[in-house]
């Protein structure tokens, strides 16, 4: 089946009779309002296999119907047995700990099954072997699981964990694709034979968009699709993770969708959404249990009169830092040049820190990481490249 997609918006174009004589319009009109001539039209026509023509249809009107399930109160909490199974019980992968959490236990009944699955925990509570118990099944049949987070040094931790050689994943066969890696031809070649495949947001959106032009076949292999840090697609970088899982889902209709957050506030309705995508039941566990209680703490500083609000927020973060001289901190920054201008001033103050953003090399970010976790780096100051899920 042949479509033509818009220039503007990627939607389908429909072929009509104007003033002019023929030309195509964006079939999302009036909210977009590309237009193409019989020539450009052609230029932009794609194939769409291994799908009918009605399919198709039906497949893009479950992904625009306005009736998502709404919600007016609060998520219900999932009531989870208090009884732990043994690691033994999932026999894809050994795990060398004494028992699965109340909430892996629950993953047990369903990590086979032909289902998508949300998974509302908080932090610590053993979202990732949840998700490897799903990948774990898509292996085991002979089909790629792929992972997504939102983060270069998230996607890069998690392909570091999984090809280090006391993981048994490190026997298979992964590839990591985020903007640190230029697609060459041999790369092409490793995804079409890759077992495990981690990627950005931008990268799985980019990917769909030239499922053809760059022969991008190995989307039509995926059978489990992991979205770290799934609550992102409420954020102003959600609309590239948004409209790649629905186009994703266009190109390989049959892969289950993971969904792992812990600060996700609307789950029903993501539930609701991910069955609309692809029609696939979605399951839940939504729980608040914390393994390691969050303590947070508001500390006021003055910003006497005259003083720059920056350079007040930079002495109390300096009297926090050698009040507790033991302790590891990472001094989060809302902007690059707040960031430098931090890192300098405990410099001046003979404070050794080091500033990770994405102005540097994937070598040098992953340098600042691995001497953090070793306690040989005690500060990190940081944009939001270390701000989800990574394990510091």
């Amino acid at each position: 089946m042949k479509i033509v997609k818009c220039p503007k918006c990627g939607s389908r174009m429909n072929e009509r009779t104007g003033k002019f004589g023929t030309f195509f319009g964006c079939s999302m009109f009036p909210t977009c309002r590309g237009t193409l001539n019989a020539r450009d039209a052609a230029l932009r026509t794609i194939e769409i296999e291994d799908r009918s023509e009605d399919e198709t249809d039906k497949l893009r009107k479950r992904i625009r119907s306005p009736s998502v399930p709404k919600v007016s109160v609060d998520s219900p909490i999932t009531k989870l047995s208090d009884k732990c199974a043994r690691p033994e019980a999932f026999s894809l992968i050994r795990y060398k700990i004494d028992e699965f959490s109340p909430e892996q236990t629950a993953v047990l009944d369903y990590y086979d099954k032909d289902v998508n699955f949300v998974l509302a925990l908080p932090t610590g509570a053993g979202k990732t072997i949840c998700c490897e118990m799903f990948m774990a099944h898509s292996l085991s049949i002979g089909k790629k699981a792929a992972y997504v987070s939102p983060l270069k040094a998230l996607t890069q931790e998690k392909y570091d964990d999984w090809t280090n050689a006391f993981h048994e994943w490190s026997k298979k066969k992964s590839i990591i694709l985020t903007g640190d890696y230029v697609l060459t031809a041999k790369r092409s070649k490793e995804l079409e034979e890759a077992d495990i495949i981690l990627m950005t947001s931008e990268m799985l959106s980019s990917r769909v968009r030239k499922v053809n032009s760059e022969k991008s076949g190995f989307l039509k292999e995926i059978s489990t699709i992991v979205i770290d840090e799934s609550h992102l697609l409420s954020t102003n970088r959600g609309s590239a993770l948004e409209c790649g899982l629905m186009k994703f889902t266009l190109i390989n209709p049959n892969c289950r969708i993971i969904f792992l957050s812990a600060t996700m506030p609307n789950v029903v309705d993501m539930c609701g959404w991910l069955t609309m995508l692809n029609g696939k039941k979605t399951e839940l566990i939504n729980s608040d249990k914390r393994p390691v209680p969050l303590e947070v703490h508001w500390i006021p500083y003055d910003d006497g009169a005259g003083v720059d609000k920056n350079v007040a927020k930079i002495r109390k973060a300096q009297s926090i830092i050698n009040e507790f001289p033991d302790d590891t901190f990472i001094l989060f920054v809302h902007a690059k040049a707040m960031g430098r201008k931090l890192y300098q001033e405990l410099k001046d103050y003979g404070i050794e820190s080091e500033f990770h953003c994405a102005d540097l090399d994937r070598d040098e970010r992953q340098r600042i990481e691995k001497a953090f976790r070793s306690k040989e780096l005690r500060i990190v100051i940081a944009t939001s490249t270390l701000a989800y899920g990574l394990n510091l």
